[in-house]
Protein backbone atom coordinates (compact mmCIF):
# COMPACT_ATOMS: atom_id res chain seq x y z
CA UNK A 1 0.00 0.00 0.00
CA UNK A 2 0.89 3.65 -0.79
CA UNK A 3 0.72 6.52 1.61
CA UNK A 4 0.36 9.83 -0.23
CA UNK A 5 -0.01 13.32 2.17
CA UNK A 6 -0.32 11.35 5.20
CA UNK A 7 -3.26 9.56 3.60
CA UNK A 8 -3.90 5.54 2.74
CA UNK A 9 -3.99 4.67 -0.62
CA UNK A 10 -6.20 1.83 -1.12
CA UNK A 11 -6.65 1.73 -4.73
CA UNK A 12 -6.79 3.94 -7.81
CA UNK A 13 -9.84 5.54 -7.10
CA UNK A 14 -10.38 5.02 -3.18
CA UNK A 15 -8.43 6.57 -0.06
CA UNK A 16 -9.01 6.61 3.41
CA UNK A 17 -8.64 9.40 5.55
CA UNK A 18 -7.31 8.31 9.33
CA UNK A 19 -8.71 11.56 11.16
CA UNK A 20 -7.13 11.34 14.97
CA UNK A 21 -7.95 13.06 18.17
CA UNK A 22 -5.40 13.22 21.15
CA UNK A 23 -5.25 15.37 23.69
CA UNK A 24 -3.20 15.12 27.22
CA UNK A 25 -5.55 16.48 29.20
CA UNK A 26 -8.60 14.52 30.89
CA UNK A 27 -12.05 14.90 30.87
CA UNK A 28 -11.95 17.14 28.26
CA UNK A 29 -14.95 15.80 25.81
CA UNK A 30 -12.77 14.47 23.46
CA UNK A 31 -14.75 10.90 23.30
CA UNK A 32 -17.86 12.82 22.84
CA UNK A 33 -16.78 15.49 20.11
CA UNK A 34 -15.49 12.47 17.88
CA UNK A 35 -18.80 10.20 18.50
CA UNK A 36 -20.24 13.70 16.98
CA UNK A 37 -17.73 14.49 14.50
CA UNK A 38 -18.04 10.49 13.34
CA UNK A 39 -21.69 10.82 13.31
CA UNK A 40 -21.93 13.87 11.06
CA UNK A 41 -19.61 12.93 9.13
CA UNK A 42 -21.56 9.77 8.25
CA UNK A 43 -24.21 11.70 6.58
CA UNK A 44 -21.93 12.01 3.42
CA UNK A 45 -18.90 9.98 4.22
CA UNK A 46 -18.86 6.45 4.84
CA UNK A 47 -17.03 6.10 8.72
CA UNK A 48 -15.26 3.72 11.13
CA UNK A 49 -15.12 4.94 14.97
CA UNK A 50 -11.68 3.27 16.89
CA UNK A 51 -11.41 3.77 20.63
CA UNK A 52 -8.28 3.50 22.83
CA UNK A 53 -9.39 4.81 25.85
CA UNK A 54 -8.92 2.90 28.83
CA UNK A 55 -12.24 2.85 30.27
CA UNK A 56 -14.56 4.23 27.94
CA UNK A 57 -17.67 3.77 29.12
CA UNK A 58 -19.69 2.03 25.81
CA UNK A 59 -21.52 -0.37 27.40
CA UNK A 60 -22.97 1.85 29.54
CA UNK A 61 -23.47 4.79 27.33
CA UNK A 62 -24.94 2.43 24.83
CA UNK A 63 -26.72 0.55 27.33
CA UNK A 64 -25.60 -2.92 25.94
CA UNK A 65 -23.23 -5.92 25.87
CA UNK A 66 -20.83 -6.46 23.17
CA UNK A 67 -20.15 -10.18 22.23
CA UNK A 68 -16.92 -8.81 20.90
CA UNK A 69 -14.30 -5.94 21.20
CA UNK A 70 -11.45 -4.55 19.77
CA UNK A 71 -8.96 -6.46 21.60
CA UNK A 72 -10.60 -9.69 19.85
CA UNK A 73 -9.44 -8.30 16.40
CA UNK A 74 -6.38 -7.67 17.24
CA UNK A 75 -6.22 -11.01 18.29
CA UNK A 76 -7.18 -12.46 15.45
CA UNK A 77 -5.34 -9.88 12.82
CA UNK A 78 -2.29 -11.17 14.85
CA UNK A 79 -2.92 -14.77 15.05
CA UNK A 80 -5.70 -15.33 12.77
CA UNK A 81 -5.29 -13.82 9.96
CA UNK A 82 -7.34 -15.71 7.55
CA UNK A 83 -10.35 -15.35 10.03
CA UNK A 84 -9.68 -11.25 10.64
CA UNK A 85 -12.32 -10.27 7.35
CA UNK A 86 -15.43 -11.98 8.90
CA UNK A 87 -14.37 -11.44 12.40
CA UNK A 88 -14.31 -7.67 11.44
CA UNK A 89 -17.34 -7.80 9.74
CA UNK A 90 -19.13 -9.66 12.70
CA UNK A 91 -17.64 -7.26 15.53
CA UNK A 92 -18.45 -3.55 13.82
CA UNK A 93 -21.71 -1.98 15.51
CA UNK A 94 -23.60 1.49 13.74
CA UNK A 95 -24.45 4.13 15.59
CA UNK A 96 -26.71 7.11 13.36
CA UNK A 97 -24.68 5.93 10.16
CA UNK A 98 -21.47 5.41 11.64
CA UNK A 99 -19.74 1.92 12.21
CA UNK A 100 -17.81 1.72 15.32
CA UNK A 101 -15.87 -1.38 16.55
CA UNK A 102 -16.59 -1.33 20.72
CA UNK A 103 -13.61 -0.43 22.63
CA UNK A 104 -11.72 -3.29 24.24
CA UNK A 105 -13.20 -4.23 27.46
CA UNK A 106 -9.43 -4.26 29.47
CA UNK A 107 -6.50 -1.80 27.96
CA UNK A 108 -4.22 -4.34 29.06
CA UNK A 109 -5.00 -6.10 25.84
CA UNK A 110 -4.15 -3.04 23.67
CA UNK A 111 -1.13 -1.70 25.53
CA UNK A 112 0.96 -5.06 24.28
CA UNK A 113 0.12 -3.71 20.78
CA UNK A 114 3.27 -3.08 18.77
CA UNK A 115 3.31 0.13 16.64
CA UNK A 116 4.09 -1.43 13.50
CA UNK A 117 0.89 -3.70 14.48
CA UNK A 118 -1.14 -0.79 14.98
CA UNK A 119 0.05 0.68 11.06
CA UNK A 120 -0.94 -2.97 9.86
CA UNK A 121 -3.88 -3.04 11.30
CA UNK A 122 -5.07 0.27 10.13
CA UNK A 123 -3.65 -0.21 6.56
CA UNK A 124 -5.75 -3.48 6.13
CA UNK A 125 -8.87 -1.75 7.25
CA UNK A 126 -8.16 0.77 5.16
CA UNK A 127 -7.95 -1.60 2.37
CA UNK A 128 -11.25 -2.71 2.16
CA UNK A 129 -11.72 0.47 0.54
CA UNK A 130 -15.32 0.17 2.54
CA UNK A 131 -14.21 3.37 4.26
CA UNK A 132 -13.74 7.38 3.50
CA UNK A 133 -12.60 8.33 7.28
CA UNK A 134 -11.82 6.13 9.77
CA UNK A 135 -11.69 8.33 13.18
CA UNK A 136 -9.33 7.28 15.78
CA UNK A 137 -10.10 8.11 19.36
CA UNK A 138 -6.50 8.06 20.74
CA UNK A 139 -4.88 7.87 23.96
CA UNK A 140 -1.48 7.40 25.77
CA UNK A 141 -2.01 3.87 26.09
CA UNK A 142 -1.43 3.25 22.35
CA UNK A 143 1.96 2.08 21.36
CA UNK A 144 3.39 4.18 18.49
CA UNK A 145 0.62 7.22 19.09
CA UNK A 146 3.18 9.97 17.75
CA UNK A 147 3.49 7.59 14.40
CA UNK A 148 -0.07 7.10 13.96
CA UNK A 149 -0.87 11.16 14.43
CA UNK A 150 1.53 11.43 11.86
CA UNK A 151 -0.27 9.61 9.38
CA UNK A 152 -3.87 11.48 9.96
CA UNK A 153 -5.03 13.81 7.29
CA UNK A 154 -6.27 15.85 10.41
CA UNK A 155 -6.06 15.85 13.98
CA UNK A 156 -7.92 17.25 17.02
CA UNK A 157 -6.63 18.27 20.23
CA UNK A 158 -8.80 20.05 23.21
CA UNK A 159 -7.54 22.33 24.83
CA UNK A 160 -9.26 24.33 27.99
CA UNK A 161 -7.73 27.64 28.72
CA UNK A 162 -6.96 27.11 32.88
CA UNK A 163 -3.43 27.17 33.41
CA UNK A 164 -2.75 23.38 34.34
CA UNK A 165 -4.00 23.10 30.60
CA UNK A 166 -2.09 25.22 28.97
CA UNK A 167 0.84 23.84 31.40
CA UNK A 168 0.14 20.29 30.14
CA UNK A 169 -0.47 21.22 25.91
CA UNK A 170 2.90 22.94 25.90
CA UNK A 171 4.67 20.01 27.89
CA UNK A 172 3.28 17.87 24.95
CA UNK A 173 4.31 20.04 22.22
CA UNK A 174 7.68 20.44 23.27
CA UNK A 175 8.07 16.19 23.66
CA UNK A 176 6.65 16.63 20.00
CA UNK A 177 9.22 19.12 18.86
CA UNK A 178 11.93 17.27 20.99
CA UNK A 179 10.57 14.03 18.76
CA UNK A 180 11.28 15.80 15.67
CA UNK A 181 7.37 15.63 15.12
CA UNK A 182 6.72 19.22 14.40
CA UNK A 183 4.13 17.71 11.51
CA UNK A 184 1.86 16.79 13.88
CA UNK A 185 1.97 19.98 15.67
CA UNK A 186 1.44 22.06 12.45
CA UNK A 187 -1.77 19.30 11.26
CA UNK A 188 -3.32 20.15 15.11
CA UNK A 189 -6.15 22.24 15.22
CA UNK A 190 -6.94 22.82 18.85
CA UNK A 191 -10.53 23.26 20.19
CA UNK A 192 -11.84 24.87 23.09
CA UNK A 193 -15.16 23.82 24.01
CA UNK A 194 -17.74 26.58 26.29
CA UNK A 195 -18.52 24.57 29.76
CA UNK A 196 -22.08 22.49 29.17
CA UNK A 197 -24.27 22.56 32.01
CA UNK A 198 -25.41 18.53 30.78
CA UNK A 199 -25.02 16.50 28.09
CA UNK A 200 -26.65 13.13 27.07
CA UNK A 201 -25.46 9.98 28.22
CA UNK A 202 -26.22 8.02 25.04
CA UNK A 203 -23.40 8.61 22.69
CA UNK A 204 -26.16 8.84 19.85
CA UNK A 205 -27.84 11.25 21.69
CA UNK A 206 -24.79 13.77 21.48
CA UNK A 207 -25.94 14.59 18.10
CA UNK A 208 -28.67 16.60 19.14
CA UNK A 209 -26.92 18.52 22.01
CA UNK A 210 -24.83 21.59 22.22
CA UNK A 211 -21.97 19.89 21.83
CA UNK A 212 -23.25 19.38 17.86
CA UNK A 213 -23.49 22.79 17.33
CA UNK A 214 -19.85 23.73 17.94
CA UNK A 215 -19.04 20.45 15.93
CA UNK A 216 -20.85 21.46 12.70
CA UNK A 217 -18.23 24.72 12.21
CA UNK A 218 -15.39 22.08 12.24
CA UNK A 219 -17.03 19.94 9.89
CA UNK A 220 -18.10 23.35 7.47
CA UNK A 221 -14.51 24.67 7.38
CA UNK A 222 -12.64 21.18 7.60
CA UNK A 223 -14.88 19.07 5.35
CA UNK A 224 -17.02 20.93 3.57
CA UNK A 225 -20.08 19.51 4.64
Amino acid sequence: KLKENNVVVTTKKEKTKLIGGYSPIGRCLQTSFSLVLGQMLSSKYQVLYLNFEAYSGFSHMMQKSFSMDMADLIYYFKNLSQDFPQQFYSAKQNMNGMDFIPPAFSYMDITKVLPEEWEAFLDTVASCGEYDCIILDLSEYVQGLYRILRNCSHIYTITRNDGMAIAKITHYENVLTELAYEDVIEKTRKCSFPIYRQLPIAAEDLLYSELADYTRKIIREDFQL
